[in-house]
Order: C-alpha cells, then sequence, then structure tokens
C-alpha cells in the first residue's frame, strides 16, 4: 500500500514532535477508525508525533482501550458535537461551537496543535479552517486540489469549493496549486495552465479569459490552455478551474478508473493479469478511500487542515496524519505565504 513520505529528521521544521488534532467523530466509521488510524500514524512515526484525538471522550477513550490502551503521545480533547451529514454546515456549527471538527481546527489555529485532521463533512472542514484559521493575505477563498497515482506531479484544483469564482480568484487558486506543487510534490518550478474547452488564445468564458490574462501577467510558468484529455498526459503541474467543472471531472475520472480496472479483470487473460497488476494498482488507487495518500489539503487558510474521506479507514487515516506531519516539517503555510506575497508584487 502506498504510503505517505514521512520526513522525522528536517533542520528546518520543529525538533518536538508534530502535534496533529485528529477529529475522531467525523467519517461513517467514527470513532472506531479514525482512532486506530492515529494509533497507527504513531507507530510509523517513531516518536516523532503526537495525536489529539478530538470527540466525546467516552467514545474515544472506549476505542482505546479495546485497541489495547491509550500509548505514550495521545490525549484526548473532548468535544460534545459532531457535524452531521448533509445540509450546509455552517448553522449547525454556529449553533454548537464544540463540535470535534471546530474543536480541532480552533487547537490547531491557537497553537496547541500543529495541523487538523477530519474524515467528517468536507463542507464543515472548510468552514471551520477558514473561520478559526483565517485566509492567508491576499487570498479571498480557499480552494483544495488532488494529485492523481497516474499524473503524480499534476495538480488539478479546484474541486468543488467554488462552483463560480472571478478571474482574479482562478489567479490565486493557481498560486497556491504552484505552492503546493513545488512545496510538496518536488516540483522546483512548476508549470500552471487553465482548464478550458480548446487550447486556442480566446476559447473559454469570459471568466477563463479573463483569469488567463492575469496568469500571463505573472511570475508563473503559465502555459495557457489545456484540455481534458492533457490531465492524464504530465503535460503540466497544475491545472486550473472552477469548482463546478472540477467536481464533476474527479467524479468522471473516479467512476471511469472503476470501469477500466473491472473491464480490464473480466477481460484479461489470466496468465495476462500480472503483467497488468501496476496498472489495476493505479486505477485502484483513484477509486479506493482506503489507499489514499494525501487528502484534499484545504489551500489558502493560514494553518495546515487535512481533510479525507468519509469513508477512510485506518490506514488511509494513518497515511493522511503523517502527510499533515510532512506538510508541517516543511514549512507550508510560511513558505505559501511568500508565494502568494511574490505573485501579488509581480502584478502590481
Amino acid at each position: 500500500m502506498p504510503r505517505s513520505s514521512f520526513e522525522p529528521t528536517n533542520p528546518d521544521g520543529p525538533a518536538r514532535p508534530v502535534r496533529v488534532a485528529v477529529d475522531a467523530m467525523g467519517g461513517d466509521h467514527a470513532p472506531a477508525e479514525p482512532v486506530r488510524g492515529a494509533l497507527e500514524a504513531l507507530r510509523r512515526a517513531r516518536g516523532q508525533l503526537e495525536v489529539l484525538l478530538v470527540g466525546r471522550e467516552p467514545e474515544v477513550r472506549a476505542e482505546l482501550e479495546r485497541a489495547g490502551g491509550a500509548p505514550p503521545g495521545v490525549r484526548i480533547v473532548h468535544a460534545p458535537d459532531a457535524v452531521p451529514d448533509g445540509g450546509h454546515p455552517a448553522a449547525f456549527m454556529r449553533a454548537h461551537p464544540e463540535n470535534s471538527i471546530s474543536v480541532a481546527a480552533r487547537l490547531a489555529a491557537e497553537g496547541e496543535a500543529d495541523a487538523a485532521l477530519s474524515t467528517g463533512h468536507t463542507g464543515g472542514c472548510v468552514v471551520a479552517a477558514t473561520w478559526h484559521m483565517g485566509l492567508l493575505p491576499g487570498i479571498d477563498r480557499p480552494t483544495a486540489g488532488v494529485h492523481f497515482p497516474f499524473a503524480p506531479k499534476t495538480v488539478l484544483l479546484d474541486l468543488g469549493l467554488n462552483p463560480e469564482p472571478k478571474p482574479h480568484q482562478l489567479f490565486q487558486f493557481a498560486v497556491l496549486g504552484a505552492a503546493y506543487a513545488r512545496i510538496m510534490l518536488d516540483v522546483p518550478q512548476p508549470t500552471v495552465a487553465l482548464l478550458s474547452n480548446g487550447t486556442e488564445p480566446g476559447k473559454g468564458t469570459e471568466t477563463v479569459r479573463r483569469a488567463y490574462e492575469l496568469l500571463k501577467r505573472s511570475h508563473l510558468r503559465f502555459l495557457g490552455y489545456v484540455e481534458g484529455l492533457d490531465m492524464v498526459a504530465n503535460k503540466v503541474n497544475v491545472v486550473v478551474t472552477d469548482g463546478f467543472t472540477g467536481n464533476v471531472m474527479i467524479k468522471f475520472l473516479e467512476g471511469l478508473s472503476m470501469w477500466i480496472g473491472d473491464r480490464i479483470r473480466q477481460l484479461a487473460d489470466h496468465a495476462l493479469l500480472p503483467q497488468l497488476k501496476p496498472l489495476l494498482l493505479d486505477l485502484d488507487r483513484m477509486t479506493d478511500v482506503t489507499q489514499a495518500v494525501d487528502g484534499l489539503t484545504v489551500l489558502g487558510v493560514d494553518g495546515v487542515f487535512v481533510p479525507g474521506h468519509g469513508r477512510a479507514r485506518a490506514a488511509a487515516i494513518a497515511n493522511l496524519i503523517l502527510g499533515a506531519v510532512r506538510m508541517v516539517r516543511r514549512d507550508f503555510v510560511n513558505q505559501v505565504r511568500q508565494e502568494i506575497s511574490r505573485a501579488l508584487d509581480a502584478l502590481a
């Protein structure tokens, strides 16, 4: 199973163990799977991680006991409420401020934790991160991106948080995506493109065309437009689009990957299956949340908040926790802040 590359020693990171506030009440299998995922991450982190399990204390403690007890490096932070699935989370979170997602975000914002993580309501995660951590200077709205097994150096964003962004917000997403690709995917000079219905100048909606003009003036390595087929061709490191289109694209790719994998298993000669295993594993990673390596990082907030899929099991949650640790070790937020300042200066 793929795992996040955890970096236990980094002279630029904090000397003490990284503290991650984990929402133990979020997701379809809470609190059992978040608790087990936290324990697995602790084992793999070799003393470089501390976990704050946020949730209803009796339930969290019972899960710890079922797993053999709380090892060193685990602390429970009581949060009496959990954000329900469905609906608009903001109203519930205003009425119930001690919900587990908000408490996890607040712990990170106030310095008791270095990062927060939840497999609960994705919208609730974005709301909590924005309310408690705030937005970085020069950013109007947060965004979220993802990179794929078949294009590991390509980030697609936005994935649904901003269905109708303004041109300058698409520009901001490009800056955030480029920063993520450089810092987390180890791409020294990321290339950036706008998703459109053709590669010729003048294509796209008015919003896309105006964003194109902003990006042409920027310091980014802007390549212009790309089409959907370019997503799997490793032609560009950062693909920027509105949240409506991005959400449709990611779900289409997930469905297509599932269909291709099923058809290969149905039609391939049994003797060929071992040779096709690498392809099948890549397709599985597109659709199996138990193999998640990195989550939908909330970009643009003044802190590290990693949401995960609600169906994630312990192994995926452990990967997400160690992914959050890696972001802290790389001083992700401060580096992004510098990237934003540089981008705005170039446009001035």
